[in-house]
This record gives structure tokens, C-alpha cells and sequence, in this order.
């Protein structure tokens, strides 16, 4: 973890590798105590607890993002299977996944014989950084994910969900790493994600402006990537980005790109006239002001996604022929 956090810095490939393969080696043993654990009815989390498996696959990914080619983590595009993922990271990322997979499974397994789960060990954040992180090396593990999900939106004894528990951002990792690795979720998935997400706004949870607009972009490009539409969702975020640009925060060209395609590529027209309407076209003149005054800054692709963005929705700006 050390090592990913200042990899900009310092950047020590061979180290890496090395650290990769004694995980890995580690986790070969672990994934057998874990068969054994499910037989046997009894936990295994001898060597590495939910926060190491989970500070695992955020640090190699994280390295990632500068060693291997990878698609960025907030684009609605979905990642190649193992895009860039090679030697010890590959099997490192194959036996996480196994022992994430079969820890939380012995969890659920406990909870259907009446015994007692110690799912306290497991923290939203844990469930963010393995849904990003897998998906940020292009790593679908089969067995993983599901359980990752499943886990996610069990219903308590108190009639409440894990994702109840979620801040705003390990709910965007979560959403954009499950979308992006796995493909479209179940109507429920999204649902849950988009009543959560509305539950955080409406509570003003958020702390840091420039965290909360960038999750706000990852929640938005999971939801247009999978083609689902939450119609309350997207009033409520475009009034939330619109007043928060409008207050000063910056955003980047491909920030205000990115938020203008995933409104677009879901259908929505920002001339009907109706909440939805009024709500977009007060975003869309937002980020139509902020590109007339910087448009120098847009690189071809967040020129080309504005423009085809802005034409999707019906709007067209008087002094965009300069």
C-alpha cells in the first residue's frame, strides 16, 4: 500500500513484482484453508484480514494506473478482459478473488445455519476497492463479484442493508467496479445504488466538494454504461453538479465531458419542459458557459463528446460556430 500511495514518486517496478509474488504465494495457502474452512465450518483469515485482501488489490491496480494500459476509472467504457494484467499480478488478482469470494461465502453460509456473522470485519471501503480495483485490471473473477453483490444487499435482522452503509465515495467505486467488470446488473442493483446515493445527497453527507462531484461522475457512468435510468437520480445530481459548478469548484474538460455524455447517451432531452428538463438544461448551460470560456483547454475527444452531447440533448450554443 505504501508503495502504490507514492508510486509517483517513486516508482520501483521490480519491488512490486516481488511483492506480488509473495502474495501470491501467501494466498495459494490461504485459498486452500478456505476450501478447508467451508467444509469444516470454520472461518480462515489466518494471513490476510478483509482490509489486507482489500489494500492488496487497490495497491497493485493503483501501480496499475501507470504500468500497465488501462481505461480510465471514471469512462463509461468497460475494461478488456486482463487488459494489460500480466506474470505475478495475474495469478495474484485470480487468488484474491478466491479467497474474497469464499470468506464472504463462508459468512453467508453461517447466516443461513442460524450462527452468528462476524461481517463487522468487512467495511463498505473493503467492497469499493475490490470492485474498482478488479475492474481497473480488467479482471471479471467469475465467483467473486456475485458474492460481493449478494453480500452488499442482504437484508439485516433490522430490515437494512450493507450498502446502507456505504459513504458516497465507496458507493461510486462500488457501482462503477461492479458495472464496468461485470456488465449490466439487475434492475434491483441499480435501484438500491440510486436510493442510497439520493439517501447521501439529501443528508448533505458529503464533505469535499471535488470528492463528491467526482463520485457523482462515477455513479453517473455506471448507470448510463448499463443503459438503467433512474429519473430521480438524475434530476437530483444534475441540480447538485449545477450548483456546485456554479459555486466555483473545479472541474476538469474531461470531467465536464464526461458528465454531458453520460446524460446523453441515456436518451434524456433537456427541452421537454418538464422537472427533469429544466433541472438538465440549468446543468447543460452550466457546463455550456464553463466550455465557452476554456475551450482551448478540451483535448479532440472532450470536444467531440461535448459537441455530441450538447446535440443529443437538443441544444445548440449561438456562439459555438468560433
Amino acid at each position: 500500500w505504501s508503495f502504490a500511495t507514492v508510486n509517483e514518486v517513486y516508482k520501483n517496478p521490480t519491488i512490486m513484482e516481488a511483492l506480488a509474488a509473495a502474495a501470491a504465494h501467501t494466498l495459494r495457502t490461504e485459498d486452500l484453508l478456505c476450501d478447508l474452512s467451508l467444509e469444516l465450518g470454520m472461518p480462515s483469515d489466518k494471513y490476510f484480514s478483509p482490509q489486507g485482501l482489500a489494500n492488496l488489490a487497490w495497491s497493485f491496480a493503483k501501480v496499475g494506473h501507470n504500468t500497465w494500459e488501462q481505461k480510465d476509472p471514471v469512462s463509461i467504457d468497460m475494461p478488456d478482459d486482463w487488459a494489460g494484467c500480466s506474470g505475478p499480478y495475474k495469478e495474484l488478482y485470480h487468488l484474491l478473488g478466491n479467497v474474497v469470494a469464499q470468506q464472504l461465502t463462508f459468512l453467508k453460509k453461517n447466516a443461513a445455519e442460524g450462527r452468528a456473522i462476524p461481517r463487522g470485519q468487512w467495511k463498505p471501503i473493503d467492497f469499493a476497492h475490490l470492485a474498482w480495483s478488479f475492474a481497473r485490471v480488467g479482471h471479471r473473477h467469475p465467483e467473486m463479484y456475485p458474492v460481493l453483490v449478494e453480500t452488499a444487499l442482504e437484508t439485516s435482522r433490522t430490515g437494512h442493508t450493507f450498502i446502507d452503509q456505504f459513504d458516497e465515495r465507496s458507493l461510486a467505486m462500488f457501482a462503477w467496479g461492479n458495472n464496468a467488470a461485470v456488465g449490466c446488473y439487475s434492475s434491483t442493483f441499480f435501484d438500491t445504488i440510486a436510493a442510497r446515493y439520493l439517501t447521501l445527497l439529501s443528508e448533505k453527507a458529503q464533505k469535499d466538494c471535488s470528492v463528491s462531484i467526482d463520485s457523482a461522475s462515477m455513479i453517473l457512468g455506471a448507470f448510463a454504461a448499463s443503459s438503467h435510468y433512474s429519473r430521480e437520480l438524475y434530476i437530483q445530481v444534475a441540480d447538485f453538479l449545477r450548483s456546485m459548478l456554479e459555486l466555483g469548484v473545479q472541474a476538469s474538460p474531461d470531467f465536464l465531458s464526461r458528465i454531458s455524455l453520460s446524460y446523453a447517451v441515456v436518451g434524456l432531452h433537456a427541452q421537454d419542459g418538464s422537472r427533469r428538463g429544466r433541472s438538465v438544461k440549468a446543468l447543460f448551460d452550466v457546463i455550456g458557459d464553463s466550455f465557452n470560456k476554456r475551450v482551448w483547454e478540451f483535448a479532440p475527444g472532450a470536444l467531440a463528446s461535448i459537441g455530441w452531447s450538447f446535440a443529443i440533448m437538443g441544444l445548440v450554443e449561438d456562439d459555438w460556430d468560433q
